[in-house]
């Protein structure tokens, strides 16, 4: 059964804290808006000390990728390298976590 420690519809940018520390999961469910407002997400297990990448599918309809580095610590997820790309071209903090659900 998933235990919500972190829910915000809008989404937010660099840390979040969780409700409690990763450390007591299995493994957590991550989700996020990318930059076009669709949801990405990322499961990774025994997650407390982790990194991971959450990133969108190329889409096609606007050209645009997105993608951030998340570092998994204790009740912190950080995100770093937030990017967005579109050609040559990037914009910084375009995902945004949404939800974190941990499983025991």
């Amino acid at each position: 059964m998933a235990k919500s420690l972190y829910d915000n519809a809008t989404g937010t940018t660099g840390t979040i804290t969780l409700s409690e520390s990763a450390a007591n999961f299995s493994f957590l469910d991550i989700y996020a808006l990318d930059a076009n407002g669709a949801v990405i997400s990322v499961k990774v297990i025994s997650p407390n000390g982790k990194k991971a990448i959450l990133s969108s599918a190329l889409h096609t309809d606007t050209g645009y990728y997105s993608a951030t580095l998340l570092n998994i610590s204790g009740t912190s997820i950080t995100q770093s390298y937030n990017k967005q790309w579109y050609s040559n071209t990037s914009v910084a903090n375009k995902v945004k976590v949404i939800r974190v659900d941990g499983y025991k």
